[in-house]
Parts: structure tokens; C-alpha cells; sequence
């Protein structure tokens, strides 16, 4: 298995690496609402150069796990105990990543007896998401796929927080990788129409899904 982390301390030798989430980043002391970004002005005149930028992000926060390449896409991923025990997969929901479980002591309890293997979902934390493909729950499902063959993982557990639940039930209903059950959490089961549904579609492939992003949304969520 190719080894993705360098001297210091992240992927900067793959081309097109997805920079840290800024969301991540700026969660352990900072509030992330649309209405509050009025603070890095306000870094900025206090700290000097100590702004948070993608960089120094990376600095400050850099990976805990591995990395594996499926289809062409890194993905950071946390492994934790017996390979040969039942196996539990976590999939966090959007603006989080692998930390929120290991933090909150949920990888330590479950890896009590279990083996217990959280991803970053493409886009978020380490993992990359290319912007030419559509990441549909489905799309990362089959991603993910192909991840859990690589590593060994057969017939798991997936809980799912959120969007990442989304992407559980669509493990769930795949013909071709069979999985012991789900465990849905605060997630989308039912299409539903809202403002921000139009808004979310930030991530779009293409100039047309890059130009939303960056007239709609404030910096840090642009990545």
C-alpha cells in the first residue's frame, strides 16, 4: 500500500490534495456561523500573521491516520483494534470528520470489541474530492466500497451522523457489498424541499459549481 504522508506531516506530494477543512480547523475555539466570520478581521488586527489559513490549519491539525488511494481519490481513514473482530465503520455528517468519534471516546469504547475504522468522507478533514465527479451518497458509497475491500472489512456495522447517514443507507441498499446493519442518526430518509437545498449544491462539478461556491459562500466553507 502507497504511503501518502511526508516529512511534514500531510500529503503535499500528491497533486490536487484537498486542503484541510477550514470547518475542522476552526471548530475547537471558534464559532462557524455565517454570521460570526466578521472574527478574522478582527484576528487579523490583533494577531498579525497569525490569521488561520489553509497552511497553518495544516500545521496545527495534522493527520492521525492513514491514507489509501480508491479510484484515484485519497482518503484519510483511522483504524483501531483487532482486524480479526466484528468491524464497525463511522461516517460523520458535513462539517466534521474523523475527530469528532475519536474525541468524543466512541473509537475507544466500540474498539473495546470491535474493530472500529472511521473515514474523513471525500472532501472533508484529509481526504480529497475532485471536483469533476458528482459525490452523490451513491458515488461515495462505491467509493467507500472500495475502500472496505482494500483494508479487509467485511460484513460491518455502518453508523452514520447526518449527511453521512445518507451515505450509510445508500451502503445499505447496494447488491454487491453486503453489510450486517445500519445505525441512522439525525440524517436525510426522506426528500424533502428547502431554501438551502439550492444553496448547499456548492459542491457541483465544474466552473458553474466553483462559481457558486466562491459568490455564496464565505471562505472558510470553500473548500
Amino acid at each position: 500500500m502507497r504511503s501518502y504522508a511526508s516529512k511534514r506531516g500531510h500529503f503535499s506530494t500528491v497533486p490536487a490534495r484537498a486542503n484541510f477543512n477550514q470547518f475542522s480547523a476552526l471548530r475547537a475555539g471558534t464559532s462557524t456561523s455565517t454570521s460570526n466570520y466578521s472574527w478574522i478581521g478582527s484576528s487579523a488586527r490583533h494577531c498579525g500573521s497569525r490569521v488561520c489559513t489553509p497552511r497553518s490549519a495544516e500545521l496545527r491539525n495534522p493527520p492521525i491516520g492513514k491514507f489509501l488511494e480508491c479510484d484515484g481519490v485519497v482518503l484519510q481513514y483511522v483504524d483501531r483494534s483487532d482486524p480479526a473482530a466484528p468491524c464497525v465503520v463511522l461516517l460523520h455528517g458535513n462539517g466534521s470528520l474523523i475527530q469528532d468519534f475519536t474525541m468524543s471516546g466512541l473509537v475507544d469504547l466500540l474498539a473495546r470489541k470491535n474493530r472500529v475504522v472511521c473515514f474523513d468522507r471525500s472532501g472533508f478533514g484529509y481526504s480529497q474530492r475532485p471536483r469533476l465527479r458528482i459525490w452523490t451518497a451513491a458515488a461515495q458509497a462505491a467509493l467507500l466500497v472500495n475502500a472496505f475491500n482494500q483494508l479487509g472489512i467485511h460484513d460491518p456495522v455502518v453508523p452514520g451522523h447526518s449527511w453521512g447517514a445518507f451515505v450509510a443507507t445508500a451502503l445499505g441498499v447496494r447488491k454487491d457489498y453486503p453489510i450486517r446493519g445500519l445505525v441512522l442518526a439525525s440524517g436525510y430518509y426522506f426528500p424533502i424541499g428547502r431554501v438551502g437545498d439550492v444553496r448547499s449544491s456548492h459542491t457541483g462539478p465544474g466552473r458553474l459549481g466553483q462559481l457558486h461556491c466562491r459568490a455564496c459562500w464565505p471562505e472558510p466553507a470553500q473548500n
